[in-house]
């Protein structure tokens, strides 16, 4: 900032020299010479006398504001975890958001080693947010057009009258890409068991990028029905399993355990456990 200046000594010969007498020359250099006293120098302020009250108002002050300094710093370190784990499983949109909100972490931490440092300044207000952060698992090992679908295991199949035991395998139509001709799995049969495990993967072809498909996707449900199988006297129907596969839309995983109907009401006490994945969900990334 510029800062004014007057020369003392110029302005008083300038009002002596526009006096028309000499006779009170002194009264005026008694009158000039009260303007051009320096003003005083403000005594210092004295620190203040701490009290034991005060002592423990400050303590507590400080325990404080340091309790809230190592939240912060804990999320901070969090935050840049989270950061590097999304960025290395190929989430650059979230990666990208954890490192905006560090910036205003990093920020709010400095204005709260900033206040402790002066006694009485109070603890900022302050709330704790629970946020949910919508994340979705990327499976690279998968196709973009791909879909695996997972027949895992049943367990405590109802068995057929007469038997105690069940030679059992499951069915799978599915209705794409085409669904005027649909595709059939079969897994393996298990034998001799009440809860076989067949742990088959089946690579499916989609089309991801025609609107037909999601809309296939939103109304059909994949149909599994198991069987026990008899040799030359028929195969028996041990009940359905129905899976819908709208979850995909906005999930890149579906695992589902589900009661085996014998009827649509009417329940068998078995389940079968199924898995289906993408290798992300249907809606993200403009598809």
């Amino acid at each position: 900032a510029n800062e004014l200046v007057l020369d003392s000594a110029k302005v008083r010969d300038k009002l002596r020299s526009r006096c028309m007498v000499d006779d009170g020359a002194s009264d005026l250099d008694a009158v000039l010479e009260t303007f051009f006293v320096p003003l005083p120098v403000p005594a210092p302020v004295p620190a203040p006398i701490w009290t034991p009250e005060m002592i423990a108002a400050e303590q507590l002050r400080q325990q404080q504001f340091t309790l809230l300094e190592a939240k912060m710093d804990a999320q901070i370190n969090n935050w840049i975890d989270k950061a590097r784990e999304n960025k290395a499983a190929g989430e650059a949109k979230i990666a990208v958001q954890y490192l905006h909100e560090l910036k205003q972490m990093k920020s709010d931490l400095i204005q709260i080693q900033t206040a402790k440092r002066y006694p009485g300044v109070s603890l900022p207000t302050f709330r704790i947010e629970k946020r949910v952060r919508s994340k979705e698992r990327f499976f690279q090992d998968i196709g973009e057009n791909d879909m695996i679908l997972s027949i895992i295991e049943a367990k405590n199949i109802s068995p057929p009258s007469g038997f105690s035991m069940v030679d059992c395998y499951v069915t799978c139509g599915y209705p794409f890409p085409d669904a005027d001709k649909p595709g059939l799995i079969k897994t393996p049969v298990v034998k001799n068991t009440l809860n076989p495990r067949w742990s088959l993967s089946v690579k499916l072809p989609i089309e991801r990028k025609k609107k037909n498909f999601l809309r296939l996707i939103e109304r059909k449900k994949l149909v599994f029905e198991l069987f026990h199988s008899r040799f030359m006297f028929g195969d028996v129907s041990l009940g359905k399993v129905e899976l819908s596969l709208m979850d995909l839309t906005n999930k890149s995983q579906i695992d589902a355990e589900i009661p085996i109907m014998a009827s649509k009401r009417t329940e068998t006490g078995g389940k079968l456990r199924l898995r289906v994945r993408l290798r992300y969900p249907l809606v993200e990334r403009g598809h």
